[in-house]
């Protein structure tokens, strides 16, 4: 499932062979959708904007360890230059280790929270983080859902995540791991 009228046809080609059979959506909510109905189905999204407008499709994702599409992929694999388009492959598959990881961490954060004490914060319980996008969920200044990309295999059930939750306190009110 790709996004319609975007450079991921090629890129799912590519990957995915001649023969794989491709269909087009023209919203990324549309691959999410779908991905979640057919388990065995694998969905390209767009890398996310810094600072999206409205909702967000990464926050429709299941986290890991339950039912549901979540981003399994950053393709490609090989980067050739900077024109080089870039998705997120996304399907109902559980992450595993890879020796070589790097996991998306959705949060939901109370308003007031700034950049920076969340990343001291993620630093505090030992995530080496780096902010990747934010979205809100309503017309608030401050973004309700930070996506953020962490070095290393992080499972639902890390110690590092429960040291976010007591360090973070109510200033946090969703970890998962995407």
């Amino acid at each position: 499932h790709v996004l319609a009228g975007t450079e991921f046809y090629d890129l799912a080609r590519a990957y995915f062979g001649s023969l794989a059979p491709i269909r087009s959506h023209a919203r990324p909510s549309l691959v999410v959708h779908a991905c979640a109905e057919n388990h065995n189905s694998i969905g390209l999204l767009s890398l996310p904007e810094f600072e999206e407008p409205g909702a967000t499709w990464w926050a429709q994702l299941a986290p890991a360890g339950q039912p549901g599409p979540r981003v399994v992929a950053k393709l490609p694999f090989v980067v050739d230059g900077e024109d080089t388009p870039a998705a997120y492959a996304i399907g109902a598959i559980e992450q595993a280790p890879s020796g070589d990881d790097t996991t998306l961490v959705l949060l939901e954060i109370a308003a007031g929270l700034s950049r920076t004490k969340l990343l001291t914060f993620m630093k505090g319980a030992g995530l080496d983080a780096t902010l990747t996008a934010t979205g809100r969920t309503s017309d608030k200044k401050v973004p309700d859902e930070i996506l953020l990309a962490v070095n290393g295999f992080v499972a639902p059930g890390d110690e590092r995540l429960k040291a976010l939750a007591e360090i973070a306190g109510d200033a946090v009110a969703r970890i998962a791991p995407i």
